[in-house]
Parts: C-alpha cells; structure tokens; sequence
C-alpha cells in the first residue's frame, strides 16, 4: 500500500494564498487541543492495560521514579519541533497518550512526561544509552536502525519526496514532479543533471535513498548535505540547489510554515516506503506491549483520527483502512 497521509499533498504547487488559509484554520484549532487529548486520553483507559508477568527494566524504573523520558527532534513539523519553547506536534501529542497508558498500566497515581530534545544524528544512541525512554519524532523503522532500537507499531505512513524551483530544468521537473514515473533517455538525464546539485538532511532515511536512487539512472547526482530542514529548503528558495528531498509530509510541513510564498514545486509522488514508529529500547518486550496495546486500541476505536485531523487535515480512506490493518487483536 502506498498511501500518503495528509491531503495537501495532492497537487505541484502550493500558493502563499493557501498558506494563509491553513495557518488560520490552525489557530482555532490549536485552542480546542487539549479537549481533544482527553478524548483520546478516555479512549486509552477503556480497560486494562495490563503488562506481562514481570515487568521489564525500563517499565521498572518509570514505576519507580513516576517519570518517563521523551526524545523529540525539534526541526520535524508537524511531528515534533519547538515552538515558543515547548514541544510541539502529532508524535508529541502522540507520546503524551503513551505516558497516560504507562501510568494506567503501572497503577501509578501520577506520571511525569519530561520531553527533551535530541539531536537526529545521535537519537538511537541517546535511546541505547538511556538518556531517554521513548523518541516521539519523524522516525522512520528499519531495520538497520533495529540493531540498536526496538520500534512500536507504525504511527503514520509517508515516503521520500521533493520540493524543487520552479526555474529547475523541465526534464529534471518531469523526472521528479510528476505523479507518474517518467523515463528519460541517459544522454537526456545527464543533459538536465549537468551542473545541478540536490540537498538532504544529513542522518535522515531521505539521505540514503538518494545515494543510491535508482530515478538517476546510476548518472550520481551532486548532493549537499544539510543540519536542518529550514536551510535545505532555503537553500531551493535561493536557487542554490535545484530540489531538497524529506519525506512528503515533513516537506508539507515546511511548506505550510511559508516556503509555499516562494512558488516551490512539491512533487505529487512518494519514492520509498517510510513507516514512521516510536523508538524504544530494545529487549524490553514488556514496555513495547504496553505501548502496542495503547495504540492498537486507539486505532481500532478509530481515536486516531481526530488527532490526524487535527495535525493534517481531512483523513483520506486508505489512512483510515491503514490503521485498521496494523492494529493488532487482543
């Protein structure tokens, strides 16, 4: 199934116009947020939650001190970021639920959810480490990256893409740009690449696809590596780069945060498969079962919606037919 999420990423370009427009449907909405929490917060406690004989170690040390830890990555709108100094976004919102069904499950009368950021190049090393407990991000599950971390169930579907200049070459634009895969002669590949340069956020999945990209033909496109999502879309906005690659939805939500005012070019297609999952601790099964049945049954009970709804729009049906399919039985 290849099904991207948010609705907004129907269509090439995305004006200033309809920036605004988003950016004052979300004012509203940000003050009916916590309302909406407590609904998803009732359907997380409908039953018990109970662990498996024995709870594992990081279970242990949350019941014991009251607190879990959350990693988030501060420049992955609209999952995580900082925004007036608190964090913000889905997976965010997400973990807050994670840290009621902990509470519930563990029987604790309270429960402290510390967010701390992280960087991206160090977020696995920082969970392997137990700097933190659980990292609430745009994290793609692999399975290189589980030699050093366990993943949840996914939490959202999405794949790499790119926003482009509207000056870049036309073969390049049809190459990228267009829903359906378009071929190019090699000579014509090497013709539009000649002299072209892509940028990437350095340690993101987006990076490695593009060093191996089939779409290129093995002609080895010119790639600049960024620190932040913000100076690679910069960088297409200056013309210094011909297209930044991200996964779609983090590259709508730089778009929506006014990248749309310069006429960028999102390309309507997505080029892999990227199952975003919150990162755990490997070996502690008890403490992923706790959180897995938290999001089965908020899936099934069809709870994450409102909050899809309220991070990206309408749900699409293959969104809702998504998390029907991962939510496991009891």
């Amino acid at each position: 199934m290849t099904a991207s999420f948010p609705p907004r990423a129907r269509g090439d370009r995305v004006t200033g116009a309809q920036h605004s427009g988003v950016a004052q449907r979300r004012a509203p909405r940000r003050a009916l947020l916590w309302g909406l929490l407590a609904a998803l917060l009732a359907a997380a406690q409908a039953g018990p939650l109970a662990p498996a004989a024995g709870a594992g170690e990081r279970l242990d040390r949350i019941v014991e001190s009251g607190k879990v830890r959350f990693g988030f990555r501060t420049d992955a709108p609209p999952f995580s970021s900082l925004v007036a100094g608190r964090p913000q976004g889905f997976t965010v919102d997400l973990c807050a639920l994670v840290a009621k069904a902990i509470k519930e499950t563990a029987g604790l009368e309270t429960i402290t959810a510390n967010f701390q950021p992280v960087d991206t190049g160090a977020r696995f090393e920082a969970i392997a480490a137990g700097e933190i407990d659980v990292l609430c991000g745009a994290t793609t599950a692999t399975l290189g990256r589980r030699e050093t971390v366990s993943f949840s169930l996914p939490v959202f579907h999405t794949g790499v893409s790119v926003v482009m200049h509207p000056e870049a070459p036309e073969p390049l634009r049809q190459l990228l740009l267009e829903r359906e895969a378009v071929t190019l002669s090699r000579p014509a590949l090497e013709a539009a690449l000649a002299g072209q340069r892509f940028g990437v956020r350095r340690d993101t999945t987006a990076g490695d696809w593009l060093a191996e990209a089939a779409i290129f033909g093995g002609a080895g496109p010119e790639v600049v590596d960024f620190a932040t999502h913000e100076a690679g879309i910069a960088a297409v906005r200056a013309g210094e780069i011909a297209g930044y690659f991200a996964d779609q939805a983090i590259l709508l939500g730089q778009i929506n945060g006014g990248a749309a005012e310069h006429g960028l070019l999102l390309s309507a297609r997505t080029f892999t498969h990227e199952p975003y999952a919150l990162a755990l601790p490997r070996g502690d099964e008890d403490f992923l079962l706790v959180i897995d049945r938290a999001l089965s049954r908020l899936y099934r009970q069809h709870r994450i919606v409102p909050l899809l709804e309220y991070h990206f729009g309408p749900v699409a049906p293959e969104a809702r037919q998504f998390y029907q399919l991962i939510a496991q039985p009891e």
